[in-house]
């Protein structure tokens, strides 16, 4: 008899089976080996760790960031976007956030991660589409969520009588990002879901962040609002800080 791994091998182009082998190879180091060698004890000083992320935003094909990792270990909750973010909007074991955008994208990946982190609840849309963002909305009753701009342009072309249908009460946050957003369409999202807009500015790299709730960008359109993150410096074309009143 054939054994069944050659039998499958033999068979799959046609019946478009995936095949999957688990076992020693040869030329390949056994891992269950390694692991039987290794150290059973705690290391001394285990960083917590980071992911690694992909620059979006840039020339070419995207490039990975490698940052420095924290002096935080894998014991301590002191991770630094799950500070940031949680008490930015107020992410916590009530939090309902829908993800509409995958998660090899850095902005998803993170604060998907940062709401589980809390104790809150991630809902996970396959694919974004206007009309099933509204459906989860409603049917999850979603409390928080993070979009781009394309995706508020979607949701506007949407018949009058759908959107004017739609119960998005429930949302305390809608935070975009990722790239500008124009002001008559940022003007017409607050005016559907409410003062609950929340804009970000930053980048891949995390060089800084900027920061604008609704109320401040309706008093100043445009605004992609004040430093969120490190010590704003203020240079003239020369490069040199300019001082006060310049």
């Amino acid at each position: 008899m054939i054994p069944p791994p050659i039998r499958l091998t033999s068979t799959k182009r046609s019946v478009g089976l995936k095949l999957v082998y688990g076992g020693p190879l040869p030329g390949f180091a056994s891992f269950e080996d390694a692991v039987a060698k290794a150290s059973t004890e705690p290391l001394p000083a285990q960083p917590h760790g980071d992911d690694f992320l992909y620059s979006s935003g840039t020339t070419g094909r995207p490039k990975g960031i490698k940052l420095p990792l924290l002096p935080i270990s894998v014991d301590e909750p002191g991770y630094m976007y799950v500070t940031i973010f949680g008490g930015l909007f107020g992410y916590g074991t009530e939090t309902v956030y829908l993800s509409p955008a995958p998660f090899y994208h850095a902005a998803p990946l993170r604060f998907m991660g940062v709401v589980q982190a809390l104790g809150g609840t991630v809902v996970v849309m396959e694919k974004f589409d206007p009309e099933g963002f509204l459906s989860a909305v409603e049917k999850y009753r979603v409390t928080d969520t993070q979009v781009v701009p394309t995706m508020f342009v979607r949701l506007l072309k949407l018949p009058a009588e759908r959107r004017a249908a739609a119960d998005t009460s429930s949302f305390r946050t809608v935070v975009h990002a990722a790239a500008p957003c124009p002001v008559e369409v940022k003007r017409q999202m607050i005016d559907w879901f409410g003062p609950v807009i929340h804009e970000y500015y930053a980048s891949t790299e995390a060089i800084g962040a900027t920061y604008v709730n609704s109320a401040d960008w309706l008093e100043h359109p445009g605004t992609v609002g004040q430093p969120l993150l490190g010590i704003p410096r203020i240079c003239g074309p020369d490069g040199d800080v300019l001082g006060p009143d310049v």
